[in-house]
C-alpha cells in the first residue's frame, strides 16, 4: 500500500510561535457498531484483530510524530453512531496506534480525540489525525 491508497498528507500547523507536525492518512474500513452486533465471539474478536494489525501497519508507514501527540479518529459511516458504541467501534484501531508507538493505549503523551461523519456506502472508513507536541 503507497502513501496515495492511504490518502497520507503531511503538514506542519503554526500556532503563534509553536509549530506541530501533523500527519493525516485514511484507514479504509468498516467500523461497525460492535456493541449492537449479536455474534460469535469468533468473529468480533477475528475483526477486532484485522482492525488492530491494520492500524498499527498504517500508522507506522504513516510516520507519525513522536510522542507527546493528539490522536483524532474520525469515523465515516453510513449512520452516526451514539457516543459509547462510537468509542467501542474505534477501539481496536485505538489500540493499533498505541502499539505502533509501543505503548498502552491509557498513555497519557496521547490525548485521544472521537469524531464522525456520514458517507456513502463505498466511502466508509476511519480518517487518523495525529498531531505532535509543539517544538
Amino acid at each position: 500500500m503507497t502513501d496515495d491508497d492511504m490518502r497520507v498528507s503531511r503538514s506542519i500547523e503554526s500556532h503563534g510561535d509553536a509549530e506541530r507536525y501533523v500527519v493525516q492518512y485514511l484507514h479504509p474500513t468498516h467500523t461497525p457498531s460492535v456493541a449492537n452486533l449479536r455474534e460469535h465471539l469468533g468473529p468480533r474478536s477475528k475483526r477486532a484483530a484485522m482492525h488492530r494489525g491494520d492500524a498499527k501497519t498504517l500508522c507506522l508507514r504513516a510516520k507519525p510524530p513522536a510522542l507527546p501527540v493528539v490522536v483524532k479518529l474520525t469515523r465515516h459511516g453510513v449512520r452516526e453512531l451514539d457516543d459509547d458504541n462510537l468509542r467501542l467501534a474505534l477501539k481496536a484501531i485505538r489500540d493499533g496506534i498505541a502499539d505502533a508507538y509501543g505503548v498502552a493505549d491509557n498513555d497519557p503523551r496521547i490525548v485521544w480525540e472521537y469524531a464522525q461523519a456520514k458517507a456513502k456506502r463505498r466511502e466508509v472508513g476511519v480518517w487518523v489525525r495525529i498531531k505532535g507536541a509543539a517544538g
